[in-house]
């Protein structure tokens, strides 16, 4: 690859793509949640009312509403979160530059300059629509992929991805 390669990306995220980022963050999570809780409430219904086995599909539904339930609360109190982060996060409503290379990441809004190491990310993933790029497991760097100027950019930032860090999932 070439070293002299630099790539740089322009935008200001949107309240709905910073949405989407925490919502691919933790859908895992959210599922989890709802099998888990499921279970338990089908245990519980089942030690509750002595282990009656002909009763089951009756558990089942009543477990399957509660957790249901459970799971969109959550989910309504995630979406609270993350409505608060944004809306508190001053950078979130500022225009960044990014400037990729072989050394790093390297991002701008107004006077606000950060560089970030490829060996400093923890974890990364590329999604239909952004990359997400961990410096921590909360600190997250999110380059939605209309910020670059074109699918060669792209191209060209999944290959610097893959020559600097085994730490991020890129799609084929």
């Amino acid at each position: 690859m070439n070293q002299d390669i630099e790539i740089v990306a322009v935008g200001k995220i949107t309240y709905d793509e910073f949405k989407q980022h925490h919502m691919y963050h933790v859908r895992k999570l959210l599922i989890g949640f709802f099998f888990i809780s499921l279970f338990l409430e089908m245990c519980l219904c089942l030690v509750v009312n002595q282990m009656q086995i002909s009763l089951l599909p009756v558990y089942l539904g009543i477990s399957l509403l509660a957790s249901g339930l459970l799971t969109y609360l959550l989910f309504i109190a995630h979406q609270k979160r993350i409505n608060k982060e944004f809306r508190s996060d001053l950078l979130a409503t500022k225009e960044i530059t990014y400037t990729m290379n072989q050394e790093g990441i390297d991002y701008q809004a107004e006077r606000t300059h950060i560089y970030v190491e490829w060996e400093n990310i923890v974890k990364g993933k590329e999604y239909k629509d952004m990359f997400g790029l961990y410096t921590s497991t909360i600190k997250t760097i999110v380059l939605p992929k209309r910020y670059f100027k074109s699918d060669e950019d792209i191209m060209a930032f999944k290959q610097l991805i893959s020559a600097n860090t085994d730490k991020v999932k890129l799609k084929d």
